[in-house]
């Protein structure tokens, strides 16, 4: 087998974040954002620098983005070019062509899905570059990196027990997720968030005569996980390594979340809406949501066996949406 023809750290876009190489103007930022941030490095391996160590760190850029094996990424938002976190491969095995991917965003900008948006990108670049395995480790208790690596559709793999020793001197256990390349994982449906290179498939299936602009605006109010002041979530439905449909979750109590998938016409029948649905309420349940629900049309006899078979239930009232569409509404204890 040859080996990887390394493309290094190429300039990578999404609806809301700019992937780029670091450079030395940087380091005010990055030290203000997350560098310079002990909690931040609380659950890794790394800790956290003081300002000199920044300084010096981000001076050798150069010489490390000469090599094409490199794959380290500022993570800059489109909005005001503020540096919010890094994305990087921290090892890689050039005869099996696997790599292991690490992301950090600080504290001030999480819980706004910027980590699985970069991570997302980078991972795609990844694959196209040659990689068959992308891999990620965490600390077993690092919720919140698991849940990236579940968003990117990663899938787990087991625990490595006691392999991480703390910055307090316990050992930790670490839970290992990894990915293979779309065309070794064909049929698998995964969940992402969009970005700007779905735009084809957006326009081709669902918003034919939206401008590009219009859609990327789109991208960018979906991923900011809001929509009226409540928790909302867009998906990518993905199977193939194509977006095959859209699925999405909206808070609509504390503890009751509504959540449906959109299948595109040339997908259906391949079992897309049961495993996006199956995927959803995984993470819905992970969001600390209690009961799904879900609008059904009462003539899509499709969708009812589908919900059925989910296990949903519904006490048969047909009642009209404020599309005025007769649905019947249908619930899940999560």
């Amino acid at each position: 087998m040859s080996g990887l023809e390394h493309r290094g750290t190429a300039a990578l876009e999404t609806a809301r974040l700019r992937l780029r190489r670091f450079a030395p103007a940087d380091a005010a930022d990055c030290f203000a954002s997350y560098k310079g941030d002990e909690e931040t490095y609380r659950l890794l391996s790394e800790s956290a620098s003081t300002r000199a160590e920044v300084d010096a760190w981000l001076a050798s850029a150069d010489a490390a983005y000469a090599a094409p094996d490199t794959y380290y990424w500022a993570i800059e938002r489109r909005e005001d070019g503020r540096i919010v976190g890094e994305v990087f491969v921290d090892d890689y095995g050039e005869r099996n062509r696997w790599c292991e991917l690490d992301w950090i965003v600080g504290r001030a900008f999480r819980d706004r899905g910027y980590a699985s948006e970069a991570a997302g990108a980078a991972m795609a670049y990844l694959f196209e570059t040659g990689f068959h395995r992308v891999q990620a480790k965490c600390a077993a208790e690092n919720a919140a990196s698991e849940r990236v690596m579940q968003k990117l559709g990663m899938k787990r793999e087991g625990v490595l027990r006691g392999a991480f020793r703390g910055k307090d001197g316990r050992y930790r256990d670490v839970t290992v997720y990894a990915a293979l390349a779309p065309e070794e994982r064909r049929g698998a449906v995964t969940l992402r968030h969009f970005t700007r290179g779905d735009i084809p498939a957006l326009r081709a299936e669902l918003w034919r005569d939206a401008s590009e602009d219009e859609l990327l605006r789109m991208i960018a109010d979906w991923n900011t996980l809001t929509h009226d002041g409540k928790y909302f979530e867009m998906f990518a439905v993905v199977r193939g390594g194509a977006v095959a449909g859209t699925a999405s979750l909206y808070e609509h109590t504390a503890s009751t979340v509504s959540l449906g998938a959109e299948i595109f016409e040339s997908e259906r029948g391949k079992g897309c809406a049961f495993e996006a649905l199956q995927l959803l309420m995984a993470h819905a349940r992970e969001k600390g949501f209690r009961i799904a629900q879900d609008q059904v049309r009462a003539d899509n006899a499709a969708s009812i066996r589908l919900h059925e078979k989910l296990g949903f239930e519904t006490d048969g009232y047909v009642y009209r949406n404020q599309k005025g569409r007769e649905v019947v509404l249908y619930w899940k204890a999560l």
